[in-house]
C-alpha cells in the first residue's frame, strides 16, 4: 500500500514453492555459515604454522565431529585469509615490510634492520637480526657461512643467510637479508650492515661458494677475516666441469677429494695434484687451473692453522633454506615470508633446548677417533679432565653465560617482555582469588572497589616517577606505522625477466639422461621363429575371441526382445576386429 507504506496480505500458502535443501547440505547455506573470533584465530594458528588449508580444514573438522558441524567451508576459510593478506598488505610491500620493521623494534629495541634504496627510492636490499641473532654471535661468531643459492618467492631475491655452530654443533643463525642481485657492491652493502648489527666484530673465517662477487667484496670490508670456500661447493663445480673425466668406473672425484681432505702437508698435496693433473692429462684445463689459485681456500693443508672448529661447507645456511623451502610457495607475499622465517628459526632454536636437556640427563665423554695415540697418553697418563685452558669457552655449557649490549650500548635481552611477563604471572592469580573472595560479600566488594581505585592511583604515580609515562601517548603515536613514512618509499625493486632463479641448478651428473636398457640384436632365423610364435598365439586369441562371441550370443537370446539386434551387431564388431582399421571413427559408422 503506496500511502502507508506497508505490505496488505491478500493469500498465504505455507507450501514451498522450490524444493528445500537436504538436511546434511543444511551447514552449506550462507545463513548457517559464520566463522567466530575463536575460528579464526585457529585458522591464523595453522595457517603460521605451515599447516595446508585442507590439511587444517580437515583436522579441524575432525575436533567438532565433521565438516557439518564446522559452522563454515573451505572457501570462507579461503576467502578469510585472503581478506586478511590483502588487509595486511595495505600499504603495498614496502609499506608493510617497513610496518614489520617497526613492529619487531616496538616489541624488542635490540632488532636491527636496514633498507637500501636506488635513485629511483625503492628498496633494492634488505638486512635484518633479532636480538637471539645478536646473542649467538656475540657467542658463536668465530667462524661463519654464507649462502645464497635460495630465493624467496617469485620475486627472485636471493636469501642470504648467515650461520654457524653453537657449542652443541646446531645450527645457529645470524642475520639474513634479501638482495637485488649478487653484484659485488651488494655484497660489500651486505657485510657492512651485518658487521653496523654486530658492533664491528668481525669473524675470523667466512665460508661461501665460488661467487666472484663475494670474493671480491670480502676483502675490501674484512680483510682480517680468513675467505674459505665450501667444499661441497667446490665438488659440484668440479662434477659440472669434469663430468666427463668420472665415467667408467674413473676415480677422478676419489683423487681430487684425495688433495682437499686427506694431504696434511703442502709438499704432500704438491705431489698429489701434479700426479692428478698427469694422470687425466688435465694441464691446460682452466677451471682446475683456476681452483689451483686459490687453494688456499679450499685444502686442509693450507688451512690447518685457520680457525674453522670443523666447518668445511655452507651446508648449515642449505640445511636451514632446505628447511623454510618446505612451508614456502612462489605466490607468498613478504609478510608471510617473514612468518615462515621466523617459524623455521624457531625450530632450529628449539633444537639447542633439546640438547641442553640431554646434556644433563648423559655423562659427557671424550671422543677423540681421529687421534687415538693422544688417546693413549691420556689412558697411560689416568687423565680423565682436560685442562680448562685447553678448551674453548664456546664449547662448554657456560658460553652463553654474560652479557651482550647492542649497536646503542644497551644489554640486549631474547624476549624484552620476560621479567614483566614474569611478574604479571606472580600478581594475577593473587588478585584473582582476592576478587572471587570479595564478589562473595557486598560489603567486601565495596571495599575492595575504594581500595582498587586508591591503589590504581598509587601505582600510576610510581610508574610515572619510574617508567617515566607521563608521556606515554606522545611515545606510543610516534612508535605506531604513520601513512606518511610509508609513502616516502616507492615500493620494492622486482627483478623483470628471470624465471626458476629460485631452483638451485642441477650439476653434469644430474643433468644427464636416464640409462635405458640396449635391446639385443636378432639374428634372421630368430626373427622368423619370433614370427612363427606370434602367428600362434594370434590364432588363440582369435579362438578365444570366438568362444567370447558365442558366450555373449548366449546370453543375448535370453533377451528374446534385443537377442537379435545385440547378436548381429557383436557379429558386425567381431569381423571388424580381424581387419586393420585405417579411420578412428570406424566403429562409429559401424
Amino acid at each position: 500500500m503506496k500511502n502507508i507504506e506497508k505490505y496488505q496480505i491478500y493469500d498465504f500458502c505455507d507450501e514451498h514453492n522450490h524444493p528445500l535443501h537436504l538436511l546434511e547440505t543444511s551447514h552449506m547455506l550462507i545463513s548457517q555459515r559464520k566463522l567466530s573470533q575463536v575460528q579464526a584465530h585457529e585458522i591464523d594458528l595453522a595457517n603460521d604454522s605451515g599447516l595446508k588449508q585442507k590439511t587444517s580444514f580437515e583436522l579441524m573438522s575432525r575436533q567438532v565431529g565433521g565438516r557439518e558441524n564446522l559452522g563454515y567451508t573451505r572457501l570462507d576459510q579461503k576467502n578469510y585469509l585472503r581478506s586478511k593478506r590483502l588487509r595486511n598488505m595495505a600499504y603495498g610491500e614496502a609499506g608493510s615490510l617497513l610496518q614489520y620493521f617497526q613492529q619487531e623494534s616496538i616489541e624488542n629495541p635490540s632488532f636491527y634492520h636496514t633498507v637500501q634504496l636506488d635513485i629511483e627510492e625503492q628498496i633494492t636490499n634488505i638486512f635484518w637480526a633479532d636480538a637471539r641473532m645478536i646473542m649467538d654471535y656475540e657467542y658463536f661468531g668465530d667462524v661463519v657461512t654464507l649462502d645464497t643459492t635460495y630465493s624467496n618467492n617469485n620475486a627472485y631475491r636471493p636469501l642470504a643467510v648467515f650461520a654457524g655452530f653453537n657449542h652443541f654443533r646446531g645450527v645457529v643463525i645470524f642475520g639474513a637479508a634479501l638482495l637485488y642481485d649478487e653484484t659485488s657492491e651488494s655484497f660489500e652493502w651486505l657485510f657492512r650492515e651485518f658487521l653496523k648489527a654486530h658492533k664491528n666484530k668481525k669473524p675470523q673465517t667466512l665460508f661461501t661458494d665460488q661467487d666472484h662477487a663475494m670474493a671480491k667484496a670480502l676483502p675490501r670490508v674484512m680483510p682480517e677475516t680468513y675467505h674459505g670456500l665450501c667444499s661441497w661447493h667446490l665438488m659440484q663445480n668440479g662434477i659440472k666441469h669434469l663430468g666427463n673425466l668420472m665415467k667408467n668406473g674413473s676415480h677422478f672425484l676419489k683423487d681430487f677429494s684425495f688433495c682437499m681432505y686427506k694431504c696434511s702437508e703442502e709438499a704432500d698435496f704438491q705431489i698429489a695434484w701434479d700426479k692428478l693433473l698427469d694422470e687425466y692429462n688435465l694441464h691446460d684445463n682452466k677451471w682446475l687451473i683456476g681452483v689451483y689459485k686459490v687453494k688456499e681456500k679450499w685444502a686442509k693443508c693450507y688451512m690447518k692453522n685457520t680457525s674453522t672448529i670443523g666447518m668445511q661447507s655452507t651446508q648449515l645456511s642449505e640445511s636451514f633454506n632446505a628447511d623454510l623451502k618446505t612451508c614456502m610457495k612462489p605466490d607468498l607475499d613478504i609478510i608471510q615470508f617473514f612468518k615462515h622465517f621466523e617459524r623455521v628459526v624457531s625450530d632450529k632454536r628449539y633444537n639447542e633446548l633439546q640438547c641442553e636437556f640431554e646434556s644433563r640427563q648423559k655423562v659427557p665423554r671424550l671422543k677423540m677417533e681421529n687421534s687415538p695415540l693422544l688417546q693413549q697418553v691420556l689412558d697411560v697418563k689416568d687423565i680423565k679432565k682436560l685442562p680448562i685452558q685447553y678448551i674453548l669457552k664456546r664449547w662448554t655449557r657456560e658460553a652463553k653465560n654474560g652479557f651482550v649490549k647492542d649497536t646503542h650500548g644497551k644489554h640486549v635481552q631474547e624476549d624484552a617482555n620476560l621479567d614483566s611477563t614474569q611478574r604479571y604471572r606472580k600478581i594475577c592469580p593473587k588478585l584473582v582469588r582476592i576478587a572471587t573472595q570479595a564478589s562473595d560479600c557486598k560489603e567486601a566488594y565495596f571495599f575492595m572497589e575504594k581500595a582498587i581505585e586508591d591503589l590504581r592511583k598509587q601505582v600510576d604515580e610510581i610508574c610515572k616517577k619510574n617508567l617515566g609515562l607521563e608521556n606515554i601517548n606522545v611515545d606510543l603515536s610516534s612508535s605506531f606505522p604513520n601513512e606518511n613514512h610509508f609513502l616516502q618509499v616507492k615500493g620494492l625493486k622486482r627483478r623483470n625477466g628471470i624465471k626458476n632463479w629460485r631452483k638451485r641448478p642441477k650439476s653434469w651428473v644430474e643433468n644427464q639422461p636416464k640409462k635405458t636398457k640396449k635391446v639385443p640384436k636378432i639374428s634372421a632365423s630368430q626373427n622368423k621363429q619370433l614370427k612363427e610364435n606370434n602367428d600362434i598365439s594370434s590364432s588363440h586369441e582369435s579362438d578365444h575371441g570366438f568362444n567370447r562371441l558365442l558366450m555373449s550370443v548366449a546370453s543375448s537370446i535370453r533377451n528374446p526382445e534385443t537377442g537379435v539386434i545385440r547378436f548381429l551387431l557383436l557379429l558386425v564388431s567381431s569381423s571388424s576386429s580381424g581387419k586393420e582399421v585405417e579411420d578412428d571413427d570406424a566403429d562409429h559408422r559401424t
